[in-house]
């Protein structure tokens, strides 16, 4: 689990080396990067850092075992919206 000042240093990194961070930390390619990337930006996530912070929880919440992620046809749309869902879930019950 990464520290809240790790996460902080990571959000503000260049763009190739942020994306170079999830390649090596999470084993998923650049194009699955941009699909998850733009796929929270449609949800509203406008603000890069927080786009981030969210990219990095997706990443986190997906490799708990410490695997390469996988993805099969589809599956990274239902990836994330498993996990959107989770994370409208337990906002709801944390309220």
């Amino acid at each position: 689990m990464l520290s809240n000042k790790k996460i902080e240093q990571l959000i503000h990194l260049p763009d190739l080396q942020f994306v170079r961070y999830c390649e090596e930390a999470f084993c998923v390619n650049r194009g699955i990067y941009n699909i998850i990337d733009a796929w929270f930006y449609d949800q509203n996530m406008i603000n890069v850092s927080s786009r981030r912070k969210i990219i990095i929880a997706f990443f986190s919440y997906l490799n708990k075992d410490k695997q390469k992620i996988k993805f099969g046809p589809g599956g990274v749309k239902a990836h994330l919206e498993n996990f959107w869902n989770f994370k409208k879930d337990s906002q709801v019950e944390s309220a």
